[in-house]
């Protein structure tokens, strides 16, 4: 799951396809800003992250599903398209009632958990 969702994942995919080492905040500025090599990158991350959340939504019934971390943030179009592509692979009636949405505390959402709890 990680060699496609995630930063590393991204930046090896898209090494793959070039040869070129790029981080992926560059990917994704990239993809935004309409590359066809880096689109088709995004285009997998975000594939294989919907297909996880479409099992999470199956699995657990969830009200609601928040994501977060650079990708997320850079990448703005992604709810949209995991939001459209997941209610595609799930139960109409569980689906129904779930909100997927960014994070509000942005890119570093796991350090602000951490340190509320230190």
């Amino acid at each position: 799951f990680e060699a496609y969702v995630s930063s590393y994942g991204i930046e090896g995919q898209y090494k793959k396809m070039t040869s070129e080492k790029l981080s992926s905040k560059k990917i994704v500025k990239l993809a935004n800003d309409h590359d066809e090599i880096s689109t088709k990158v995004m285009k997998k991350f975000t594939k294989y992250l919907t297909l996880a959340i479409s099992h999470l939504v199956l699995l657990y019934d969830p009200e609601m599903i928040i994501l977060a971390g650079g990708i997320i943030e850079y990448y703005p179009k992604i709810i949209k398209i995991i939001k459209k592509e997941t209610q595609k692979l799930s139960l109409e009636k569980i689906f129904e009632k779930v909100v997927i949405k960014k994070s509000d505390l942005g890119e570093y959402c796991g350090a602000h958990g951490a340190l509320a709890l230190a």
